[in-house]
């Protein structure tokens, strides 16, 4: 089960898991053993109106065993594709005389009878059994859901589709076929039952309390598993508030004490560390001794300890040692550490050190999320254990944690149906998944929950920084997840966060994390974009619409003032500091607060439709897209000064100009409003609530001010439009060119010693790219390139085909899928290749699936996920994969599951990129000082993904002839891991492997 649970999983949930089968097996649940039909259908494929059902598998459970059993296959008037074949193993023959949909469904129809019906993702087949008129009966019963069941079960678990719960849960894996699907499910009905009677009693009362039946025919479980457990547990407070505190209380518990600098929660503000909590010295700093730390990288040192077969490696020695030198010199290192230094212990052991010796915190940045996952479930634990008052915690910003004010107000207020482009969804589910979470959760973010994006968003469960209310939260101390984390770090030796957070903890002037001084910038080849994403300024028509909806509502749930006027309890407020105001002092006081609201909602519905015209104007700027042969539906326009001088551009403006107008009076007016609230009691919430209204309105004044008013030249301007007439996603960007004066200023000037490592940052032997890129200073810089401990030359062959058409020729697609066929033929499978071009990837794949069959080779079409995509790859050694940018770094594949990487097309910017086009225009060799230097960094990256152990052997195939006819070919091939580099016609390729 360990493997199927996400990381920091707490003990007692990992027991409560494991105990459930016990609890089921001797359990008897009553009403919910009894009646019971599980369903589940196999069909043509995911369409209800084009695709038909192929097999109809169900078992009725009484006294919680299966009773009777209704199995057909369905002959679905179409052929079945070899894919859903596959999928299924269902075949034509299969199929062929078996009843037809009508005739099928009646049976099911009557061997349900009045059962309460269950399947894993009801609503797919309930839509599929009820589309014809025979299985209209079936709209009559009550269809229970085990997905939303197990994601509420089971929030700690990685994945809750069915073949996943199954081998998570020991049950009979299930093949995808119908009936075996069905047999799994009822073995797992009866595993949620177990957990859900091992839930704290109030809240599956909460649960089941949230809506009824008919809105959401699932809370049918958690009725009668209330009633069931009613019968022997004591029934404790079920306010959702009080019931949250007792659940987070109770886990917080569990947590061992850490108090490394004895920080008390109460004195950790959003504002930074207050003065009773100084940043600590850095001065005068004991230094580790470079004997001991480098003696931990041996046999009998602290790897040895921890890794019975480690093997010394030189390269990590070395990284330690500059590490080591940096720190004590107080400079900036970069350093490239290839695959298999393992430079995360390298960074980690003298870091480590140097914050106990001195009581300070050392800072971990990574760009991804596996990489911080593998430093704080793995790396850290395994040194914690010989190093056991090591304290280390991770932090992200405050939109990754759950809040518990806004999770206690969506339970109390109960479920609701959310219409969502058409459709409506009823978001009791989420709501009851976040619960189960908070009770099954120490201080983990939110990132990986299961919730229905459509019926639940975001925003409504998690508190950005500026609408928490801090110690005015009810559940503001160790039970809150932000705070608790925060608490965490601010008591920790080592604090890993992501790139995102350090930078606009930047930005933020350092509010948002402890006082670090010394830094570890993992992953560090993403720094430019990172930061450039974080300093940017953006005005979203998306925002600005929601905005002037909230503003015109009628809806006391939308509109923000008209909420504040309902919440505000106008007998029970009392003046701060001043309990004896006359009665026509607090009448007059109360009558200004009504009178300041009021006329807030008249600014807002005069600013509503200025703010829509605004936002729906944004389209002016089409008119300067780049015409597209591909028909993309977005284009990026670079907003240069002969379209500030343009009409459409003029008439954007004045938009703009009216908008600034009526915002800043509205905001005014807002502002006023707040500062009366404050001088009131109770008024806490409602006051916090309308400031981050300011703040957010502020920031769009502020994106505003700089795209249209005053704009500087350190930032490029840019339009990103969708072209086909929408304009949910339009955007007017400012971003900075050259980040490296913003990291001056916060981030170098403010830290002692900062180390920036990855295994891909120099363009040959040469850093001056990147370290220009980032702004570190020449001076203040060391930097160091250290080689692989593996043998890439011997394991590694690297294909150049000198007879490839230019990638912009007319024949270059079709050459390029007769060499992907022959490639997969003659390898046999295991191959990744990628596409820097959707539409060239799925094109190309339609050739390549039907020439290599029986092998099979998937892609990441539009709309599958990348997850899915890796999952399916790496558990079949034959499967091939055509991928897109999210697989060129951070993606591992073990051993023979990978054997090649193809790289059809070098990765160039696009011609039309903001960016490039205004750098362009300020230096004549940008294309080769950026755009080239950017595409080596992404191709090392993309040859990484094929040895990641020294086991490991396979070959690089690159089919952009580019790489021999053009001068930076050789800029490419200088900068590869392997020496053993073949330029070949493709044919000779195919018979060298």
């Amino acid at each position: 089960m360990i493997d199927f649970l996400r990381n920091g999983t707490p003990q007692s949930i990992v027991e409560r898991y494991e105990s459930l089968k016990h609890i089921a097996d001797n359990t008897d649940f009553g009403e919910l053993d009894n009646n019971i039909v599980v369903v589940d259908t196999e069909a043509t494929g995911l369409s209800f109106t084009k695709d038909e059902l192929i097999q109809i598998a169900a078992a009725k459970i009484m006294e919680g065993k299966i009773v009777d059993w209704y199995v057909t296959f369905v002959d679905p008037g179409q052929e079945i594709s070899e894919e859903i074949e596959h999928l299924t193993h269902i075949s034509n023959d299969d199929v062929a005389g078996a009843p037809t949909p009508t005739e099928a469904l009646t049976g099911l129809v009557e061997f349900s009878g009045n059962a309460v019906m269950m399947a894993h993702n009801a609503s797919f087949d309930k839509t599929f059994l009820t589309k014809h008129a025979a299985g209209y009966p079936l709209l009559e019963n009550i269809w229970v859901d085990t997905l939303e069941l197990s994601r509420i079960a089971f929030p700690r678990l990685t994945s809750h589709r069915l073949i996943d719960l199954a081998k998570a849960l020991g049950i009979q894996e299930s093949t995808h076929r119908a009936d075996d699907d069905v047999a799994t499910t009822c073995i797992l009905y009866r595993l949620i039952l177990a957990c859900i009677t091992e839930m704290p009693i109030e809240l599956v009362k909460t649960i089941s309390e949230l809506a009824d039946t008919d809105m959401w025919p699932t809370s049918y479980v958690f009725k009668f598993a209330y009633k069931f457990m009613s019968e022997y547990l004591d029934e404790g407070e079920t306010n959702s508030f009080s019931m949250i505190k007792k659940m987070r209380n109770e886990r917080v518990r569990e947590l061992p004490t850490q108090n490394k600098n004895d920080v008390d929660l109460e004195d950790i503000v959003m504002s930074g560390v207050d003065e009773d909590h100084p940043v600590v010295s850095t001065d005068n700093l004991q230094f580790p001794d470079e004997n001991a730390i480098l003696n931990e990288y041996s046999k009998d040192g602290l790897l040895g300890k921890i890794y019975p077969d480690f093997e010394e490696r030189d390269e990590q020695k070395q990284m330690a040692h500059h590490i080591l030198e940096a720190y004590k010199e107080s400079k900036n290192l970069v350093i490239e550490a290839g695959t298999g230094v393992g430079k995360s212990m390298a960074y980690l052991i003298p870091s480590i050190k140097l914050a106990k010796d001195n009581e300070i915190i050392v800072g971990v940045s990574t760009k991804t999320n596996a990489l911080l996952d593998q430093l704080i479930y793995h790396e850290l634990p395994a040194l914690k254990k010989q190093i056991p008052d090591l304290v280390y915690s991770s932090l992200k910003g405050a939109k990754h944690y759950i809040c518990l004010r806004k999770t206690a107000y969506l339970a109390e207020s109960q479920a609701k149906l959310i219409d969502f482009k058409g459709e409506q969804f009823c978001n009791a589910a989420s709501i009851a998944s976040l619960l189960s979470y908070i009770e099954q959760t120490s201080y983990d973010d939110c990132d990986g929950i299961k919730v229905n994006g459509r019926a639940l968003f975001k925003k409504q469960y998690t508190c950005a920084s500026h609408e928490c209310l801090r110690a005015k939260c009810p559940f503001y101390r160790n039970g809150c997840f932000v705070h608790g984390a925060r608490r965490m770090a601010h008591n920790s030796d080592i604090v890993v966060t992501n790139h995102t957070m350090m930078f606009c903890d930047i930005k933020a002037d350092g509010g948002l994390l402890p006082p670090i001084r010394y830094w570890i910038v993992d992953e560090a080849h993403g720094t430019e974009s990172e930061a450039r994403s974080a300093f940017s300024y953006v005005i979203g028509a998306s925002e600005l619409l929601d905005l002037s909806k909230a503003l015109k509502s009628e809806s006391v749930k939308k509109n923000l003032f008209l909420k504040a006027t309902k919440n505000i309890d106008i007998d029970s407020l009392v003046a701060k500091g001043d309990a004896g105001l006359s009665n026509a002092e607090e009448v007059e006081g109360k009558n200004v607060i009504f009178g300041l609201l009021k006329k807030c909602i008249t600014r807002g519905k005069e600013a509503s439709d200025v703010i829509k015209n605004f936002a729906e104007h944004f389209n002016l700027l089409c008119s300067f897209a780049p015409k597209s042969k591909n028909g993309y539906e977005f284009s990026d326009i670079w907003i240069e000064q002969s379209i500030r001088e343009s009409e459409e551009f003029n008439e954007l403006y004045g938009y703009a100009k009216e908008f600034t107008t009526v915002s800043e009076a509205l905001l005014s007016q807002v502002q006023n409003l707040v500062a009366y609230l404050d001088n009131y009691e109770n008024t806490a919430i409602v006051s916090r609530e309308i400031s981050a209204f300011i703040f957010e309105l502020k920031e769009l004044l502020n994106a505003c001010d700089l795209f249209f008013f005053n704009s500087k030249e350190a930032y490029v301007y840019h339009a990103n439009l969708n072209t086909h007439n929408t304009i949910v996603q339009d955007q007017l960007i400012c971003e900075l060119i050259y980040v490296g004066d913003a990291l001056n200023e916060g981030f170098y000037s403010q830290s002692k010693s900062i180390i920036m490592t990855s295994a891909t940052l120099a363009i040959g032997d040469s850093f001056e790219a990147f370290e220009n890129a980032v702004g570190l200073s020449p001076t203040e810089t060391t930097d160091i390139q250290l080689s692989s401990s593996f043998d890439y030359d011997n394991n590694m062959t690297i294909y150049v085909a000198n007879d490839m058409p230019d990638p912009r020729s007319d024949l270059y697609l079709d050459t390029l899928s007769n060499f992907l066929s022959k490639l997969h033929i003659k390898n046999n499978g295991s191959l990744l290749t990628l596409f820097t071009n959707r539409r060239e990837m799925e094109k190309s794949h339609e050739t390549v699936k039907d020439a290599v069959d029986p092998l099979r080779v998937i892609c990441q079409k539009w709309g599958v996920s990348a997850k899915s995509c890796r999952d399916e790859f790496i558990a079949d050694e034959t499967v091939s994969l055509f991928a897109l940018k999210s697989f060129w770094e951070g993606f591992d594949a073990p051993g023979s599951t990978l054997k090649g990487v193809v790289i059809p097309k070098l990765p160039f910017a696009l011609p039309n990129d903001p960016l490039y086009k205004e750098r362009c225009a300020r230096e004549n060799n940008a294309w080769t000082k950026y755009v080239l230097t950017e595409s080596i960094i992404d191709v090392k990256q993309a040859v990484g993904r094929l040895i990641r152990k020294s086991s490991d052997k396979g070959f690089i195939v690159f089919a952009d002839s580019r790489m021999i006819s053009k001068f930076y070919g050789k800029m490419f091939l200088a900068s590869m891991p392997s020496k053993n580099i073949k330029i070949m016609t493709i044919d000779e390729i195919i018979n060298d492997l």
